[in-house]
């Protein structure tokens, strides 16, 4: 079988897996899951982008690191943590926890 066939024999399985309204919901919130994730990701990156063009040395912590996004080390050679909020409403105010609010 070739690579063409063995996709679209993929697909067609896929398409036979997703008739029940319950599989087509959970294939749904995988994909909204997924896209919302990446637009996370897109936060994080556009701020270490910029930080990065004012010379500094950023390093993007992907969720390992609890409390911080981003590991920054200055021009002066200071590190910094910062955490990335993104959000996808026009509103320019974010909601943060307690716990958020008391970081130093």
């Amino acid at each position: 079988m070739t690579g063409d066939k063995k996709d679209q024999s993929k697909r067609t399985n896929l398409i036979k897996t997703v008739t029940s309204p319950l599989s087509f919901f959970i294939l749904t919130m995988l994909i909204i899951e997924t896209i919302f994730l990446s637009l996370l990701a897109a936060g994080e990156y556009f701020i270490a982008y910029l930080l990065s063009a004012s010379n500094c040395i950023v390093t993007v912590t992907l969720g390992r690191a609890e409390g911080f996004d981003l590991l920054i080390v200055n021009p002066k050679n200071k590190t910094l943590k910062i955490s990335v909020k993104t959000t996808f409403y026009k509103t320019k105010s974010l909601m943060m926890t307690k716990k958020v609010e008391e970081i130093k």
